[in-house]
C-alpha cells in the first residue's frame, strides 16, 4: 500500500512537470496581434528614434533652462588661497633713488559677488564683499588686511551691441522650435513604423499566396499528369504544368525569407522583446479619410517647426547686422561703483571704523580709419540677411509645395484603391472560371497560367497601393502636424 502511494505521488509530479513544460512551450508560441495604431504607439515609446528623439527634447529644455536661469541674479565666491610670490623686485627709497631687495609675500583673498544682467541696457549691477591678506616673510615679516564689506556698482555700455536683446527674442524661439520638432520626430516615427508595418504584412501575404498557389500548382500538376496518360494534353503542356510548380515552390523560399527579413526589422525597431509570431491587423478605415488642400496648409504654417526656424533665422540674419553695425561705430562704457573699504594689521580693524569710497569711469574706442574694415563687414552682414531673407521665402514657398504635392499624392492613392477593389473581384472571378474550365479541359495550361498571374498582380497591386495609401497620409500628418481622422 505505501508503495502505491509514493508510485502515485512520482506519477502526479511527473503530470505536473510536463504540464507546465507544454504550458511554457504554449506561452512561447503565443501569436501577437498588433493594428497599425498599436504599433506606431510601441514605436512612439520604445524604438531607438523615439530614444534619439527623446534625449534631444532634454537638450533643448536644459539649453532653455540654462538661458533663463543666465536671467536671474547669479552668486559667486571668487578666491585665492594662497598667492605666493618670492622674486627680487626694484623698490623706490625716500631720495628717490632704487634698491633691488629680496621680497616674499604671500597673497589671500575672498570675494563674494552677487551680479544681476539687465536685458533691456545690456549692462549689469553687481553687490559685492572682498577680504584680502597680505603675509611678508622674512625678517620684517607682518600680516595686513584689506577689506570692502560692502561695495554696490554697475557696467553700462553705451552704443555697443546688446546680445542679450537678441537673445531674448531668439531663445524662446529655439525652445518652441524644439517641442515642434519634437512633435514631428514621432510624426517621423510613425510614417517609418507604416512602412515597417506594410511590409511586413505584405511579405506575410506574399507568403501566404504562394504557400497557397503552391497548393495550386501541385493540383494542376497532378491532373495534368492523369490528363497525359488519357492522351488530352501534350507533353509540352505537362511539362509546363511541372516548371509552374517548380517556379511556384522557388517563390515561397523567396517570400519565407523575405518574410523573416521583415518580420526582424519590425521586432527590432519596435523593440519587441520575444521572437512570438506575428500577426498585423489590416486598418478597417480605409479610404474614409478626407483632407482639404487649404486646411492642410493652413495647419502647416501653424503647425511646422520650420515655420519657427525660419523666423529664428530672420532674427539671427538681423543679430549679425545689428553687431556688425555697433562694432563699426563709437563704442563707450560706464562703471562705476560706492561702497567702503579699510586696512588694518588684525581682521577686527580692518572691519572697524570703514571709509567711503567711490569710482566712476567713462571709456570709449572711436575707430578712426582701419582701410575699410567695418564698411566691409557691415555689407557682408547686410548680404547675409538679403540672402536669409531670399532663402526663407524659397523655403515658405518649397513648404507650401510640399503640402499640396503631398496631398494630392494622397488623394491620387484613395483613388486608386477603389480601382484596386474592383480589380480584385474581377481577377477572382476570372480566376474560379479558369480553373473550372481547365478542370473541364476547355481551356489550356498557358490561359490558366494568365489568369492566375492576373490574380497574383492584382492582390500584390492592391497591397501596395493600401501602403502608399497610408504613406502618404502619416507623411501629410508630418508636414501638417494635424491629424485628419
Amino acid at each position: 500500500m505505501q508503495k502505491n502511494i509514493i508510485y502515485l505521488f512520482i506519477i502526479i509530479i511527473v503530470c505536473i512537470f510536463h504540464s507546465n513544460k507544454l504550458l511554457g512551450q504554449t506561452q512561447v508560441q503565443l501569436l501577437q496581434t498588433y493594428s497599425l495604431q498599436q504599433a506606431i504607439e510601441i514605436a512612439q515609446k520604445q524604438s531607438p528614434d523615439f530614444k534619439k528623439a527623446e534625449n534631444d527634447r532634454q537638450v533643448s529644455f536644459w539649453k532653455f533652462k540654462e538661458y533663463k536661469a543666465s536671467k536671474l541674479p547669479q552668486l559667486m565666491l571668487r578666491g585665492e588661497l594662497p598667492d605666493l610670490s618670492r622674486t627680487i623686485l626694484s623698490v623706490t627709497q625716500n631720495d628717490g633713488s632704487e634698491v633691488f631687495r629680496d621680497r616674499s609675500i604671500v597673497n589671500s583673498g575672498l570675494e563674494l559677488n552677487l551680479i544681476q544682467n539687465i536685458t533691456a541696457t545690456g549692462g549689469a549691477i553687481y553687490l559685492s564683499s572682498q577680504i584680502s591678506r597680505l603675509d611678508v616673510l622674512g625678517q620684517n615679516a607682518n600680516v595686513s588686511y584689506l577689506t570692502n564689506p560692502f561695495l554696490l556698482g554697475f557696467r553700462q555700455p553705451i552704443f555697443a551691441f546688446n546680445p542679450m536683446k537678441w537673445d531674448k527674442k531668439i531663445e524662446p524661439l529655439k525652445y518652441e522650435e524644439s517641442i515642434k520638432q519634437n512633435a514631428e520626430d514621432l510624426e517621423m516615427i510613425a510614417q517609418k513604423t507604416s512602412t515597417l508595418f506594410f511590409n511586413l504584412l505584405i511579405s506575410d501575404f506574399n507568403l501566404e499566396f504562394s504557400l497557397k498557389r503552391e497548393l495550386e500548382t501541385d493540383t494542376i500538376f497532378k491532373l495534368s499528369q492523369q490528363r497525359h496518360k488519357l492522351g488530352k494534353i501534350t507533353e509540352n503542356e505537362l511539362l509546363q504544368a511541372e516548371l509552374a510548380l517548380l517556379n511556384a515552390q522557388n517563390q515561397t523560399e523567396k517570400n519565407r525569407i523575405e518574410q523573416e527579413n521583415d518580420f526582424f526589422l519590425f521586432r527590432t525597431y519596435l523593440k519587441l522583446s520575444d521572437n512570438n509570431p506575428i500577426k498585423l491587423i489590416l486598418p478597417n478605415n480605409i479610404n474614409t479619410l478626407q483632407i482639404n488642400e487649404e486646411k492642410a496648409i493652413l495647419e502647416a504654417k501653424n503647425n511646422r517647426s520650420r515655420v519657427i526656424t525660419l523666423r529664428r533665422k530672420l532674427l539671427e540674419a538681423d543679430k549679425l547686422y545689428a553687431e556688425a553695425k555697433a562694432n563699426s561705430g563709437l563704442n563707450m562704457n560706464i562703471t562705476g561703483s560706492f561702497g567702503y573699504t579699510k586696512n588694518g594689521f588684525s581682521l577686527a580693524d580692518a572691519y572697524l571704523k570703514a571709509q567711503d569710497q567711490q569710482r566712476f569711469r567713462i571709456s570709449f574706442d572711436i575707430p578712426l580709419y582701419d582701410f575699410g574694415k567695418a564698411k566691409a563687414h557691415t555689407r557682408v552682414a547686410v548680404a547675409m540677411r538679403d540672402n536669409m531673407r531670399l532663402d526663407v521665402e524659397l523655403a515658405e514657398q518649397q513648404l507650401l509645395r510640399e503640402v499640396v504635392s503631398q496631398v494630392r499624392q494622397f488623394k491620387i492613392y484613395q483613388s486608386q484603391l477603389n480601382i484596386c477593389e474592383k480589380t480584385n473581384i474581377i481577377t477572382e472571378k476570372r480566376y474560379q472560371i479558369s480553373i473550372n474550365k481547365y478542370k473541364d479541359g476547355m481551356i489550356l495550361l498557358q490561359d490558366l497560367q494568365i489568369a492566375i498571374q492576373e490574380q497574383d498582380n492584382a492582390r500584390r497591386n492592391h497591397l501596395i497601393t493600401i501602403k502608399n495609401y497610408w504613406n502618404a497620409y502619416y507623411q501629410v500628418k508630418q508636414l501638417t502636424m494635424y491629424d485628419f481622422k
